[in-house]
């Protein structure tokens, strides 16, 4: 099977859990609103904030080793040896997840009673912090199966078991408890059985010792992971200050037209663009061990060119369909959140790229200096935002999202040039903006009254136009469709033969 074959399947594999998963949400929101009072949904949020935030940090970042240190242990060209590195993630991670479940338990035990603006808070929260060991070790199993490229059974998973844990909860609060102790108490069951079913479909094919634990592998992950943990909190921090930026010089209602935007358009990235990372870090760690640099670059360099087509469609589509597909989501009261969404999703499409462009840095373990650029990429943002939201509005801290994220992806590029060389493919950049540009206006000649109708139209002749003249134009999109067709006609007339 083709190199791009399998990350066609992959990225597809990713994608489908990834709508499903969001399917689930929009589910579950209108449900657990009406089934928890108010005072009781408010808890549950913020427990949830809170254990997230422990739950980030705790992992030190060794979900990222694990790629890395992946295709070592699998080469065979080292001492070290994929049951080694099984062991070593699991127990570490367990030790961690431990230890922070016993620190969270103490500082909830010891704090003062007014840090609480609600009693109920210091209990539930002493329960639920059982979830923080039982998810970080769940990290370690999915970790393993994405270094694995297992994106179909890893897909499949994680949607059965987010329809399981829907299940679970709705039965918990309708039977048992409509309060937060019921969603918590549920919610440890449904997530411990999940832990057990993919912990146990992982050690049967690769079982685990003690013994098999390195502490030199362990502390190497660790430099490693630590400085990528940095870079996820000032992701988070970034959110954080744009909400903040946002209520403080505008208002309340700005803020939630802005999360409205951000919230719809981080679906769309975890739906498509994530799904397509996700498929190619794996993949392109294991190129560079086996194949080496040549290969890699190579490889990395046709998926920017897969990367820009599906970034220029659904950017196409967004700038074209947002304030329809807003409104009919989110109701007419955030129409004006509707042009905001193709500008912060053009910031999420340009960062998605930090971990193609970068890894040249990723492959060598240069994860500081990662570190370094991004902070100087996030504090670049925070100051544009302040700058511009006086002229821009709400808009200001997605166009300084797309400023600082280019110069991040620019410098990542330059830093790691000297491991791995990533020419862009600026032609078929180019042809692509070209052909986004000529079908957005061609999308606004169609009009009917009725909005559904109207973004189903569009959205029709908006993603035909599309995919058709950029593969008229673009010679390599064109050969690729061409060996895909040919492929699927040799594989009909083998069937037929039978």
């Amino acid at each position: 099977m083709s190199v791009f074959r399998k990350l066609a399947i992959h990225t597809a594999n990713y994608s489908l859990g990834s709508v499903l998963a969001i399917v689930a949400s929009f589910i579950s929101f209108p449900l657990l609103t009406r089934l928890l009072s108010v005072n009781d949904y408010g808890i549950m949020s913020l427990i949830g904030a809170i254990l997230t935030f422990v739950i980030s940090i705790s992992k030190l970042g060794l979900q990222h080793s694990t790629f890395r240190f992946y295709s070592d242990a699998r080469s065979g060209r080292s001492e070290l040896n994929l049951k080694m590195l099984l062991s070593t993630s699991v127990f570490g991670l367990m030790a961690l997840g431990s230890a922070a479940t016993l620190i969270l338990l103490l500082f909830t035990h010891f704090a003062p009673a007014t840090l609480w603006s609600d009693a109920q808070i210091r209990p539930v929260m002493a329960v639920a912090s059982v979830l923080i060991l039982v998810r970080i070790l769940e990290s370690a199993f999915i970790n393993q199966w994405r270094a694995e490229e297992r994106s179909g059974a890893l897909s499949t998973y994680m949607v059965l078991r987010k329809y399981a844990d829907l299940g679970i909860i709705l039965f918990a609060l309708h039977h048992v408890s409509k309060s937060v102790w019921g969603f918590y108490i549920a919610a440890i069951l449904s997530e411990s059985l999940g832990l057990m079913v993919i912990a146990w479909l992982t050690l049967r094919r690769m079982p685990i010792a003690p013994s098999c634990f390195s502490s030199p592998l362990f502390k190497a992950m660790l430099a490693f992971g630590i400085p990528m943990l940095g870079f996820e909190l000032l992701s988070v921090l970034s959110i954080f200050v744009d909400r903040y930026v946002i209520q403080h010089m505008m208002s309340a209602t700005d803020l939630g037209l802005y999360s409205a935007a951000y919230n719809l358009a981080d679906s769309l990235r975890n739906a498509i663009i994530a799904a397509m990372t996700a498929a190619a870090v794996p993949m392109y760690n294991r190129l560079y061990t086996d194949e080496g640099r040549e290969k890699t670059s190579a490889f990395l360099r046709q998926f920017l060119h897969i990367y820009a087509f599906g970034a220029a469609l659904l950017l196409c589509l967004m700038a074209a369909l947002g304030t329809d597909f807003v409104v009919l989501l989110a109701s007419e009261k955030y129409h004006a959140a509707g042009a905001v969404l193709p500008v912060v999703l053009t910031g999420m499409t340009i960062e998605g790229l930090t971990v193609i462009v970068g890894a040249g840095l990723y492959l060598k373990k240069r994860t500081a200096l990662i570190l370094g650029v991004a902070l100087a990429a996030g504090l670049l943002k925070v100051a544009l935002s302040v700058a511009l939201i006086g002229w821009l509005g709400i808009a200001a801290v997605a166009v300084a999202s797309i400023v600082s994220s280019t110069l991040l992806v620019f410098a990542l590029g330059w830093f790691g040039r000297q491991e791995l060389a990533i020419r862009p493919p600026l032609a078929a950049l180019a042809k692509l903006a070209g052909v986004a540009i000529a079908t957005y206006f061609v999308m606004h000649l169609v009009w009917l009254d009725a909005a559904v109708l109207r973004l189903a139209a569009r959205g029709l002749v908006g993603g035909t136009m599309f995919i058709a003249l950029a593969v008229l134009l673009d010679t390599t999109l064109r050969r690729q469709l061409q060996t895909k067709v040919a492929g699927l006609k040799a594989r009909w007339a083998s069937r037929q033969a039978r």
